[in-house]
Formats: structure tokens, C-alpha cells, sequence
């Protein structure tokens, strides 16, 4: 093709004629500008179905992630989580109310100071934390995700581990001292069940957990789970433009 071209500027040289040849020569030019244009278009076409490439497969990774949390983790932590909170309420009704102790209470004792831990799948997030967020092209989609993995879920992270240490010790080693037996959600039975009763101090502990557990159900609920769920209908959607 150079070849060819050469011959053609060789011919209008010889011809002499000037402005056939500055015609001819702005046209190669044209040519060349045009050919590398078409080139830089092609490279960032390829280079954009690479990047779309890529964000399908970290939104996918996301997606499923958020699946296995909302089926797997969330429901067992809700699971726990009314466990102690409904103990909570048994308990506290049979101390003010004066009620006779009964042998199913030593299973509602022994779930007073349990506690959940929140420890989500975060492969999809965190692959794109490391390509970059700004692989999702999506501003709201990016936007959703980092907020619940980087505010909501890592709220409810520490959260949970705060109220073990802050919430749950205090109750626990109150009830190691006035518990013959106890063992975590199987079985804890109070040295004296009457005194248990007039036992302000416990019962406050008591109360705030069940309390604290109460708000911690109704967030988990209403916000995360919620936002789980709409953040994977979203990325559905999303991955479906692709398509």
C-alpha cells in the first residue's frame, strides 16, 4: 500500500503539477488521520466491553454474596436475636409478676446473655474495592453498595461485638455469681429464684438487654435487611442492561 502510494507521488512530482500534489498530499494525510481515529476507536470500544466485562462479573460476585448473607447469615442472627430477646421478656414477666419458677425457665436464663456476630461475604466488595469503584458506571448503584457495605453493614459489625462487651459481660458475670449452673444457651439455674425477684440490679441488666435487642431486631429488619434486598434487585437490573 506504501508502494502504491509512492508511485502516485512520484508521477505528479514528474508531472509537475504543484497543486495536483499538495491535493494529493492533504488527502494521505486525511487518510492517516482517519485510519487512527478509526484505530483509537476500536481499542476504546474494546477497551469499554473489557471494563463492562469485568463490572458484570464484580456485580454478579456482589449479588451472590448478598444472597448467601441474606440466606444463610442474617437469618441465623435474627434467629438469635429473637431467642434472647423473647427469654428476655419470659423472664422479666415471671420476676415482676411474682410468678412460681418453672424448669423451662432455666432454658430462657441460659439465652440472656447470648449474642450474635455479623460476619458477612465481602469478596465481591472487596474485588471491587481493589479494581476501583468507579468500575461501576451506575452512580446510584455504586453509591447503594458502598453505603451498605461501607455504613450499614459495618455499623452492624461493631455493634454487635460492642454490645457483647458492654451489654452482655455486665449480665453474664452477675448471673455467674447467682447461677448454680450455666451453660449458654442449654441451661442456667438461679442459687435462689425468690431473691432473683426483689434483685433490682438484675433485673435492670435483664431489661436493658432485652431492650437493646429490641432496637437491634427492628434496624436489622427494616434497614439492612431491607437494603440487602433492594441492592440485589438493583444489580439484577443492572446486569440485565448489560445483557
Amino acid at each position: 500500500m506504501l508502494k502504491f502510494f509512492r508511485k502516485i507521488r512520484q508521477k505528479l512530482l514528474i508531472e509537475g503539477s504543484l497543486k495536483k500534489y499538495l491535493i494529493y498530499a492533504l488527502g494521505e494525510i486525511a487518510l492517516v488521520v482517519i485510519g487512527i481515529l478509526i484505530a483509537l476507536q476500536l481499542n476504546d470500544w474494546s477497551q469499554f466491553r473489557e471494563e463492562r466485562k469485568l463490572e458484570i462479573e464484580i456485580l454478579g460476585e456482589i449479588k451472590d454474596n448478598l444472597l448467601q448473607d441474606l440466606n444463610i447469615e442474617h437469618i441465623q442472627n435474627l434467629k438469635y436475636l429473637n431467642h434472647t430477646y423473647k427469654s428476655s421478656q419470659i423472664i422479666l414477666d415471671h420476676l415482676n409478676n411474682d410468678l412460681p419458677y418453672q424448669d423451662s425457665l432455666a432454658k430462657h436464663f441460659a439465652w440472656l446473655p447470648s449474642s450474635a456476630n455479623f460476619d458477612p461475604v465481602t469478596s465481591g466488595f472487596e474485588l471491587l474495592n481493589s479494581t476501583g469503584v468507579n468500575i461501576i458506571t451506575n452512580d446510584s448503584l455504586r453509591m447503594n453498595i458502598s453505603v451498605l457495605y461501607g455504613v450499614h453493614y459495618t455499623w452492624l459489625s461493631e455493634f454487635l461485638k460492642d454490645r457483647q462487651y458492654l451489654n452482655n459481660t455486665p449480665l453474664f458475670n452477675d448471673m455467674m455469681k447467682k447461677f448454680n449452673t450455666f451453660k449458654i444457651y442449654d441451661s442456667a439455674t438461679p442459687r435462689d429464684y425468690e431473691k432473683l425477684k426483689i434483685d433490682d440490679d438484675f433485673k435492670v441488666l435483664v431489661q436493658q438487654n432485652g431492650h437493646i435487642i429490641g432496637e437491634t431486631i427492628e434496624n436489622y429488619e427494616k434497614v439492612i435487611i431491607k437494603k440487602a434486598h433492594q441492592l440485589v434487585g438493583e444489580i439484577s437490573e443492572e446486569i440485565e442492561k448489560f445483557k
